[in-house]
Protein backbone atom coordinates (compact mmCIF):
# COMPACT_ATOMS: atom_id res chain seq x y z
CA UNK A 1 0.00 0.00 0.00
CA UNK A 2 1.40 3.40 -1.00
CA UNK A 3 1.52 6.30 1.47
CA UNK A 4 0.87 8.80 -1.33
CA UNK A 5 -2.76 7.76 -1.86
CA UNK A 6 -5.20 10.53 -0.90
CA UNK A 7 -7.03 13.65 -1.94
CA UNK A 8 -5.93 17.12 -2.91
CA UNK A 9 -5.60 19.49 0.04
CA UNK A 10 -5.37 23.25 -0.61
CA UNK A 11 -4.18 22.56 -4.15
CA UNK A 12 -1.51 20.07 -3.07
CA UNK A 13 -1.51 16.28 -2.85
CA UNK A 14 -1.91 15.04 0.73
CA UNK A 15 0.78 12.73 2.02
CA UNK A 16 -0.97 11.92 5.30
CA UNK A 17 -4.03 9.69 4.52
CA UNK A 18 -6.22 8.78 7.44
CA UNK A 19 -5.76 5.05 6.91
CA UNK A 20 -2.00 5.44 6.83
CA UNK A 21 -2.10 7.40 10.10
CA UNK A 22 -4.13 4.65 11.70
CA UNK A 23 -1.70 2.00 10.49
CA UNK A 24 1.28 3.88 11.90
CA UNK A 25 -0.53 4.52 15.14
CA UNK A 26 -1.11 0.79 15.54
CA UNK A 27 2.57 0.01 15.07
CA UNK A 28 3.77 2.71 17.49
CA UNK A 29 4.55 1.86 21.09
CA UNK A 30 2.84 3.15 24.18
CA UNK A 31 3.82 6.76 24.99
CA UNK A 32 5.17 7.65 28.39
CA UNK A 33 2.01 9.39 29.47
CA UNK A 34 0.13 6.17 28.67
CA UNK A 35 2.05 4.06 31.11
CA UNK A 36 -0.12 2.03 33.42
CA UNK A 37 -2.90 1.54 30.82
CA UNK A 38 -3.57 -1.89 29.24
CA UNK A 39 -2.24 -2.24 25.71
CA UNK A 40 -4.42 -4.01 23.02
CA UNK A 41 -3.59 -7.68 22.31
CA UNK A 42 -1.96 -8.92 19.08
CA UNK A 43 -5.17 -10.60 17.74
CA UNK A 44 -7.22 -7.47 18.33
CA UNK A 45 -4.65 -5.37 16.49
CA UNK A 46 -4.60 -7.79 13.53
CA UNK A 47 -8.42 -7.85 13.32
CA UNK A 48 -8.56 -4.10 13.38
CA UNK A 49 -5.93 -3.93 10.64
CA UNK A 50 -8.00 -6.20 8.37
CA UNK A 51 -11.05 -3.99 8.90
CA UNK A 52 -9.02 -0.95 7.86
CA UNK A 53 -7.85 -2.61 4.64
CA UNK A 54 -11.42 -3.54 3.72
CA UNK A 55 -12.55 -0.01 4.33
CA UNK A 56 -9.91 1.29 1.98
CA UNK A 57 -11.24 -0.77 -0.98
CA UNK A 58 -14.83 0.49 -0.54
CA UNK A 59 -15.95 3.38 -2.76
CA UNK A 60 -15.93 6.82 -1.11
CA UNK A 61 -18.66 9.31 -1.71
CA UNK A 62 -17.99 11.81 1.10
CA UNK A 63 -14.78 13.47 2.45
CA UNK A 64 -13.49 12.22 5.74
CA UNK A 65 -14.50 14.26 8.73
CA UNK A 66 -10.89 14.38 10.04
CA UNK A 67 -9.64 15.93 6.79
CA UNK A 68 -12.24 18.66 6.98
CA UNK A 69 -11.26 19.50 10.50
CA UNK A 70 -7.58 19.64 9.55
CA UNK A 71 -8.35 21.86 6.54
CA UNK A 72 -10.41 24.27 8.64
CA UNK A 73 -7.72 24.45 11.30
CA UNK A 74 -5.07 25.22 8.69
CA UNK A 75 -7.20 28.04 7.24
CA UNK A 76 -7.77 29.51 10.70
CA UNK A 77 -4.08 29.28 11.45
CA UNK A 78 -3.26 31.10 8.20
CA UNK A 79 -5.78 33.86 9.02
CA UNK A 80 -4.25 34.30 12.47
CA UNK A 81 -0.77 34.57 10.98
CA UNK A 82 -1.95 37.22 8.47
CA UNK A 83 -3.56 39.27 11.26
CA UNK A 84 -0.39 38.98 13.33
CA UNK A 85 1.68 40.33 10.44
CA UNK A 86 -0.55 43.40 10.16
CA UNK A 87 -0.42 44.24 13.89
CA UNK A 88 2.80 45.92 15.22
CA UNK A 89 4.87 43.72 17.49
CA UNK A 90 4.48 44.46 21.19
CA UNK A 91 7.37 46.34 22.85
CA UNK A 92 9.92 44.13 24.59
CA UNK A 93 9.53 43.92 28.33
CA UNK A 94 11.68 46.43 30.20
CA UNK A 95 14.44 44.80 32.17
CA UNK A 96 14.83 45.94 35.72
CA UNK A 97 18.28 46.93 36.77
CA UNK A 98 19.07 45.04 39.97
CA UNK A 99 21.62 47.68 40.94
CA UNK A 100 18.97 50.36 41.19
CA UNK A 101 16.28 48.21 42.66
CA UNK A 102 15.39 49.30 46.13
CA UNK A 103 14.47 45.80 47.14
CA UNK A 104 17.92 44.45 46.39
CA UNK A 105 19.98 47.58 47.10
CA UNK A 106 18.38 49.65 49.81
CA UNK A 107 19.72 53.19 50.29
CA UNK A 108 22.94 53.35 52.28
CA UNK A 109 22.59 54.36 55.87
CA UNK A 110 24.36 57.64 56.61
CA UNK A 111 27.33 57.27 58.90
CA UNK A 112 27.32 59.31 62.05
CA UNK A 113 29.62 62.35 61.90
CA UNK A 114 33.15 61.77 63.17
CA UNK A 115 33.89 63.87 66.22
CA UNK A 116 37.35 62.54 67.10
CA UNK A 117 40.06 60.00 66.40
CA UNK A 118 41.72 57.51 68.68
CA UNK A 119 45.25 58.68 69.32
CA UNK A 120 44.48 61.92 67.47
CA UNK A 121 42.54 65.14 68.02
CA UNK A 122 39.35 64.93 70.04
CA UNK A 123 38.14 68.28 68.68
CA UNK A 124 38.17 68.58 64.87
CA UNK A 125 37.40 72.30 64.77
CA UNK A 126 41.11 73.07 64.34
CA UNK A 127 42.07 70.11 62.11
CA UNK A 128 38.96 69.36 60.00
CA UNK A 129 40.90 67.38 57.39
CA UNK A 130 42.60 65.02 59.85
CA UNK A 131 40.68 62.06 58.42
CA UNK A 132 42.67 62.44 55.17
CA UNK A 133 46.00 62.90 56.93
CA UNK A 134 48.72 60.27 56.77
CA UNK A 135 48.73 60.14 60.60
CA UNK A 136 45.16 58.76 60.58
CA UNK A 137 46.19 56.10 58.07
CA UNK A 138 49.20 55.14 60.20
CA UNK A 139 46.97 54.83 63.26
CA UNK A 140 44.76 52.39 61.33
CA UNK A 141 47.82 50.27 60.51
CA UNK A 142 48.15 51.50 56.92
CA UNK A 143 51.15 53.06 55.13
CA UNK A 144 53.59 51.50 57.59
CA UNK A 145 56.21 51.01 54.84
CA UNK A 146 55.65 54.41 53.25
CA UNK A 147 58.61 56.68 52.59
CA UNK A 148 59.11 59.81 50.49
CA UNK A 149 61.62 60.27 47.69
CA UNK A 150 62.93 63.65 48.76
CA UNK A 151 64.24 65.55 45.76
CA UNK A 152 67.60 67.24 46.10
CA UNK A 153 69.67 69.14 43.53
CA UNK A 154 72.51 69.97 45.89
CA UNK A 155 75.06 67.98 43.95
CA UNK A 156 74.17 69.89 40.76
CA UNK A 157 75.02 73.19 42.44
CA UNK A 158 78.18 71.87 44.07
CA UNK A 159 79.46 70.52 40.72
CA UNK A 160 78.38 73.55 38.69
CA UNK A 161 81.21 75.28 36.82
CA UNK A 162 81.27 78.85 38.09
CA UNK A 163 83.12 81.83 36.59
CA UNK A 164 86.42 82.94 38.04
CA UNK A 165 86.28 85.27 41.01
CA UNK A 166 87.94 88.11 39.03
CA UNK A 167 84.89 88.47 36.75
CA UNK A 168 83.44 91.31 38.79
CA UNK A 169 80.76 92.12 36.23
CA UNK A 170 79.27 88.68 37.06
CA UNK A 171 79.78 88.39 40.81
CA UNK A 172 78.75 91.96 41.58
CA UNK A 173 75.27 91.30 40.20
CA UNK A 174 75.03 87.92 41.96
CA UNK A 175 76.08 89.48 45.26
CA UNK A 176 73.57 92.31 44.80
CA UNK A 177 70.77 89.81 44.22
CA UNK A 178 71.23 88.38 47.72
CA UNK A 179 71.28 84.82 46.37
CA UNK A 180 75.01 84.06 46.47
CA UNK A 181 74.80 82.38 49.93
CA UNK A 182 72.71 79.63 48.31
CA UNK A 183 75.94 78.33 46.77
CA UNK A 184 77.08 77.24 50.25
CA UNK A 185 73.90 75.64 51.64
CA UNK A 186 73.59 72.55 49.46
CA UNK A 187 74.09 68.93 50.47
CA UNK A 188 74.97 66.06 48.19
CA UNK A 189 72.44 63.86 49.99
CA UNK A 190 69.54 64.18 52.42
CA UNK A 191 68.04 61.73 54.89
CA UNK A 192 64.81 60.42 53.32
CA UNK A 193 63.65 58.58 56.44
CA UNK A 194 64.17 61.59 58.72
CA UNK A 195 62.34 63.99 56.40
CA UNK A 196 59.50 61.49 55.91
CA UNK A 197 59.00 61.15 59.68
CA UNK A 198 58.69 64.94 60.04
CA UNK A 199 56.28 65.33 57.12
CA UNK A 200 53.98 62.85 58.89
CA UNK A 201 53.78 65.41 61.72
CA UNK A 202 52.96 68.40 59.48
CA UNK A 203 49.43 69.84 59.48
CA UNK A 204 48.40 72.25 56.70
CA UNK A 205 45.74 74.02 58.83
CA UNK A 206 48.31 75.35 61.30
CA UNK A 207 51.48 75.27 59.19
CA UNK A 208 53.37 73.54 62.02
CA UNK A 209 54.79 70.16 63.03
CA UNK A 210 52.81 68.58 65.88
CA UNK A 211 55.15 66.82 68.30
CA UNK A 212 54.63 65.43 71.83
CA UNK A 213 56.40 68.53 73.20
CA UNK A 214 54.12 70.93 71.29
CA UNK A 215 54.19 72.65 67.92
CA UNK A 216 57.27 73.79 66.03
CA UNK A 217 57.80 75.05 62.48
CA UNK A 218 60.21 76.58 59.98
CA UNK A 219 59.99 80.35 60.47
CA UNK A 220 61.25 83.30 58.46
CA UNK A 221 63.96 83.73 61.08
CA UNK A 222 65.10 80.16 60.38
CA UNK A 223 65.30 80.96 56.67
CA UNK A 224 67.24 84.16 57.33
CA UNK A 225 69.84 82.47 59.55
CA UNK A 226 70.14 79.16 57.71
CA UNK A 227 70.32 80.59 54.16
CA UNK A 228 71.21 84.30 54.53
CA UNK A 229 68.72 85.35 51.83
CA UNK A 230 66.30 88.34 52.01
CA UNK A 231 63.04 87.90 53.96
CA UNK A 232 61.78 91.50 54.32
CA UNK A 233 60.95 92.56 50.78
CA UNK A 234 57.92 92.17 48.51
CA UNK A 235 56.59 88.85 47.20
CA UNK A 236 55.79 88.44 43.54
CA UNK A 237 52.19 87.51 42.80
CA UNK A 238 51.90 88.26 39.08
CA UNK A 239 51.90 84.63 37.94
CA UNK A 240 48.83 82.55 38.76
CA UNK A 241 50.29 79.07 38.23
CA UNK A 242 53.60 77.25 38.34
CA UNK A 243 53.14 74.46 35.83
CA UNK A 244 53.72 75.45 32.23
CA UNK A 245 56.76 76.11 30.08
CA UNK A 246 59.94 74.77 31.62
CA UNK A 247 63.56 74.16 30.71
CA UNK A 248 65.80 71.28 31.72
CA UNK A 249 68.90 71.89 33.79
CA UNK A 250 71.32 70.54 31.10
CA UNK A 251 69.87 72.90 28.50
CA UNK A 252 69.93 75.82 30.91
CA UNK A 253 73.57 75.12 31.76
CA UNK A 254 74.35 75.03 28.04
CA UNK A 255 72.73 78.45 27.57
CA UNK A 256 74.77 79.80 30.48
CA UNK A 257 78.06 78.47 29.08
CA UNK A 258 77.36 79.73 25.54
CA UNK A 259 76.51 83.24 26.72
CA UNK A 260 79.54 83.32 29.00
CA UNK A 261 81.79 82.49 26.03
CA UNK A 262 80.10 85.13 23.87
CA UNK A 263 80.52 87.71 26.64
CA UNK A 264 84.23 86.93 26.95
CA UNK A 265 84.69 87.07 23.16
CA UNK A 266 82.86 90.39 22.93
CA UNK A 267 85.07 91.76 25.71
CA UNK A 268 88.21 90.51 23.97
CA UNK A 269 87.16 91.83 20.56
CA UNK A 270 86.08 95.17 22.02
CA UNK A 271 82.52 94.92 20.75
CA UNK A 272 79.90 97.61 21.32
CA UNK A 273 78.75 98.25 24.89
CA UNK A 274 75.15 97.23 24.13
CA UNK A 275 76.20 93.87 22.73
CA UNK A 276 78.59 93.23 25.60
CA UNK A 277 75.95 94.16 28.19
CA UNK A 278 73.40 91.90 26.48
CA UNK A 279 75.63 88.79 26.66
CA UNK A 280 76.57 89.51 30.26
CA UNK A 281 72.96 89.93 31.38
CA UNK A 282 71.95 86.71 29.60
CA UNK A 283 74.76 84.90 31.39
CA UNK A 284 73.71 86.19 34.81
CA UNK A 285 70.01 85.44 34.21
CA UNK A 286 70.75 81.87 33.14
CA UNK A 287 72.94 81.35 36.21
CA UNK A 288 70.42 82.81 38.67
CA UNK A 289 67.55 80.84 37.12
CA UNK A 290 69.61 77.67 37.46
CA UNK A 291 70.46 78.58 41.06
CA UNK A 292 66.93 79.26 42.31
CA UNK A 293 65.47 76.35 40.30
CA UNK A 294 67.89 73.90 41.92
CA UNK A 295 67.52 75.28 45.47
CA UNK A 296 64.52 77.17 46.88
CA UNK A 297 62.23 76.27 43.94
CA UNK A 298 63.06 72.58 43.53
CA UNK A 299 60.07 70.69 42.13
CA UNK A 300 59.26 66.99 42.32
CA UNK A 301 60.93 66.17 39.02
CA UNK A 302 64.30 67.73 39.99
CA UNK A 303 65.05 67.72 36.25
CA UNK A 304 63.86 71.15 35.12
CA UNK A 305 62.94 74.63 36.30
CA UNK A 306 59.76 76.50 35.46
CA UNK A 307 60.40 79.40 33.09
CA UNK A 308 57.79 81.44 34.98
CA UNK A 309 60.50 82.29 37.53
CA UNK A 310 62.17 84.46 34.90
CA UNK A 311 59.67 87.13 35.96
CA UNK A 312 61.83 87.53 39.07
CA UNK A 313 64.86 88.21 36.87
CA UNK A 314 63.50 90.62 34.26
CA UNK A 315 65.28 93.61 35.76
CA UNK A 316 68.58 92.53 37.32
CA UNK A 317 68.81 95.78 39.25
CA UNK A 318 65.65 94.83 41.18
CA UNK A 319 66.47 91.20 41.91
CA UNK A 320 67.47 92.05 45.47
CA UNK A 321 64.10 93.72 46.13
CA UNK A 322 62.12 90.47 46.09
CA UNK A 323 61.37 88.43 49.19
CA UNK A 324 63.22 85.27 48.23
CA UNK A 325 63.00 83.84 51.73
CA UNK A 326 59.20 84.06 52.07
CA UNK A 327 58.65 82.78 48.53
CA UNK A 328 60.95 79.81 49.07
CA UNK A 329 59.33 79.06 52.43
CA UNK A 330 55.82 79.15 50.90
CA UNK A 331 57.08 76.82 48.16
CA UNK A 332 58.33 74.36 50.81
CA UNK A 333 55.10 74.68 52.85
CA UNK A 334 53.09 73.79 49.76
CA UNK A 335 55.03 70.56 49.26
CA UNK A 336 54.76 69.75 52.97
CA UNK A 337 50.97 70.04 52.64
CA UNK A 338 51.01 67.50 49.82
CA UNK A 339 53.45 65.18 51.64
CA UNK A 340 51.07 64.94 54.61
CA UNK A 341 48.62 62.88 52.49
CA UNK A 342 48.95 59.08 52.31
CA UNK A 343 49.13 58.82 48.51
CA UNK A 344 52.09 61.20 48.13
CA UNK A 345 55.35 59.47 47.18
CA UNK A 346 57.67 62.37 46.29
CA UNK A 347 58.61 65.48 48.20
CA UNK A 348 59.75 68.72 46.60
CA UNK A 349 60.86 72.09 47.88
CA UNK A 350 64.28 73.01 49.23
CA UNK A 351 64.98 69.84 51.21
CA UNK A 352 68.49 71.04 52.10
CA UNK A 353 66.80 73.82 54.09
CA UNK A 354 64.46 71.22 55.63
CA UNK A 355 67.39 69.01 56.64
CA UNK A 356 69.43 71.93 58.00
CA UNK A 357 66.47 73.11 60.10
CA UNK A 358 66.14 69.66 61.70
CA UNK A 359 69.86 69.46 62.47
CA UNK A 360 69.84 72.96 63.98
CA UNK A 361 66.89 72.31 66.34
CA UNK A 362 67.39 68.59 67.13
CA UNK A 363 70.91 67.60 68.05
CA UNK A 364 70.18 63.87 68.32
CA UNK A 365 68.38 63.48 64.98
CA UNK A 366 70.14 62.81 61.71
CA UNK A 367 73.70 61.63 61.21
CA UNK A 368 76.02 64.54 60.44
CA UNK A 369 79.42 66.04 61.04
CA UNK A 370 80.55 69.65 61.16
CA UNK A 371 82.42 71.29 58.31
CA UNK A 372 85.90 72.42 59.32
CA UNK A 373 85.83 75.24 56.77
CA UNK A 374 82.77 76.88 58.32
CA UNK A 375 83.10 80.49 59.50
CA UNK A 376 80.58 82.63 61.43
CA UNK A 377 80.03 84.75 58.32
CA UNK A 378 78.65 81.76 56.44
CA UNK A 379 75.01 80.62 56.62
CA UNK A 380 74.26 78.25 59.50
CA UNK A 381 73.25 75.54 57.02
CA UNK A 382 76.84 75.47 55.76
CA UNK A 383 77.98 74.24 59.19
CA UNK A 384 76.52 70.74 58.72
CA UNK A 385 77.42 67.91 56.38
CA UNK A 386 74.67 65.28 56.62
CA UNK A 387 75.28 61.60 56.02
CA UNK A 388 73.01 59.24 54.16
CA UNK A 389 70.45 57.56 56.41
CA UNK A 390 67.89 54.80 55.95
CA UNK A 391 65.03 55.57 53.61
CA UNK A 392 62.40 54.05 55.92
CA UNK A 393 61.30 56.20 58.88
CA UNK A 394 60.72 53.44 61.46
CA UNK A 395 63.36 54.53 63.98
CA UNK A 396 62.65 58.24 63.55
CA UNK A 397 58.93 57.69 64.21
CA UNK A 398 59.74 56.06 67.54
CA UNK A 399 62.18 58.84 68.43
CA UNK A 400 59.61 61.54 67.74
CA UNK A 401 56.92 59.68 69.71
CA UNK A 402 59.18 59.58 72.79
CA UNK A 403 60.63 63.08 72.47
CA UNK A 404 61.13 65.22 75.59
CA UNK A 405 61.28 69.01 75.83
CA UNK A 406 64.98 69.08 76.72
CA UNK A 407 65.82 67.34 73.43
CA UNK A 408 64.74 70.40 71.40
CA UNK A 409 66.79 73.57 70.86
CA UNK A 410 64.14 76.23 70.29
CA UNK A 411 66.59 79.12 69.77
CA UNK A 412 69.72 77.78 68.05
CA UNK A 413 70.92 81.10 66.57
CA UNK A 414 71.84 83.10 69.65
CA UNK A 415 75.54 82.99 68.79
CA UNK A 416 74.81 83.99 65.19
CA UNK A 417 73.03 87.29 65.85
CA UNK A 418 76.10 89.39 65.19
CA UNK A 419 76.12 88.11 61.62
CA UNK A 420 72.37 87.87 61.12
CA UNK A 421 70.31 90.05 63.49
CA UNK A 422 66.69 89.22 64.24
CA UNK A 423 64.29 90.97 61.86
CA UNK A 424 60.86 92.14 62.98
CA UNK A 425 59.25 90.79 59.82
CA UNK A 426 59.59 87.34 61.42
CA UNK A 427 56.64 88.27 63.67
CA UNK A 428 54.38 88.66 60.66
CA UNK A 429 51.14 86.70 60.98
CA UNK A 430 48.96 85.86 58.01
CA UNK A 431 49.65 84.31 54.65
CA UNK A 432 52.87 83.87 52.72
CA UNK A 433 52.84 83.20 48.99
CA UNK A 434 54.85 82.15 46.01
CA UNK A 435 52.97 83.83 43.21
CA UNK A 436 49.20 83.50 43.59
CA UNK A 437 49.24 79.72 43.11
CA UNK A 438 50.85 78.81 46.45
CA UNK A 439 49.40 80.57 49.49
CA UNK A 440 50.05 79.10 52.94
CA UNK A 441 49.28 80.19 56.52
CA UNK A 442 52.15 81.56 58.60
CA UNK A 443 51.29 81.63 62.33
CA UNK A 444 54.28 82.42 64.60
CA UNK A 445 52.00 82.81 67.66
CA UNK A 446 51.73 79.03 67.74
CA UNK A 447 55.51 78.62 68.18
CA UNK A 448 56.43 81.40 70.62
CA UNK A 449 59.14 79.26 72.24
CA UNK A 450 61.16 79.58 69.03
CA UNK A 451 61.23 83.34 69.70
CA UNK A 452 62.32 82.97 73.32
CA UNK A 453 58.83 83.45 74.84
CA UNK A 454 56.48 81.30 76.89
CA UNK A 455 53.88 79.58 74.75
CA UNK A 456 50.30 80.73 75.35
CA UNK A 457 47.00 79.61 73.85
CA UNK A 458 47.00 80.87 70.24
CA UNK A 459 44.11 82.73 68.68
CA UNK A 460 43.65 80.24 65.85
Amino acid sequence: MSDKVGRQRLGKQSLAHSSTCRERAGQAGIPKRGKGKQAPSTSEAQHEHEQVDEAQHEPRHEPQHMDEVEEESEIEQRDIEEEAELEPPPPPPRKRNPRTTRGRNPPAVERPPITGYGGGPSDLSLLPSFGKHVAAALWRGECADRYLRCKNNGKKINDFEKPASNYRWFWDIVDASGLRPLLKTNYNQVDWGLLTAFTERWHPETGTFHLPIGEITITLDDVSCLLHIPINDACRKEFAKMKGAHIGFPKLEEIYVDNLKLALQAEHNIESDDELRYYRECTVRAFLLYLIGATIFTNKSSQYVDVIFLTYLQDLSEVNTWNWGASGLAYLYNYLDAASRPKCGHHGGYNCLFQAWIMAHFNNLGMRYLDNNYTPEDPVAAKFVPLKGPKFPYEHRTTLDRMEVDEVTFCPYEDHRETRPFEDISWYTGWIMCGSAMICPYLPERVLRQYGHVQSIPRY
